[in-house]
């Protein structure tokens, strides 16, 4: 994702994944539900540039997702993070 975002020109200062998700409660206790949370740090950042590398990146790029896509139901959220700005 952040090479995507590096090439969108977006200046990318860190990037966490917070993963939550929910279980069958018998065995294999495959998943269900998969819950993906960004927090995407950095200058000047667009919320367009934003939203669309985390949509490649799931849907393109992501061998996890491509794998269990089929059998649980992915959800993402993000939120930006600008580092090094001014306020005033």
């Amino acid at each position: 994702m952040v090479s995507i975002l590096h090439k969108q020109r977006q200046e990318v200062t860190g990037l966490a994944i917070r993963v939550k998700g929910a279980q069958r409660p018998d065995p294999p206790w495959t998943w269900e539900e998969i819950e993906l949370e960004y927090t995407v740090m950095g200058r000047g950042l667009r919320e367009s540039a934003v939203r669309r590398a985390i949509h490649l990146a799931e849907t393109e790029y992501c061998s996890v997702s491509a794998t269990l896509g089929g059998r649980a139901r992915i959800t993402s959220s993000y939120k930006i993070v600008p580092q090094g700005e001014s306020t005033t």
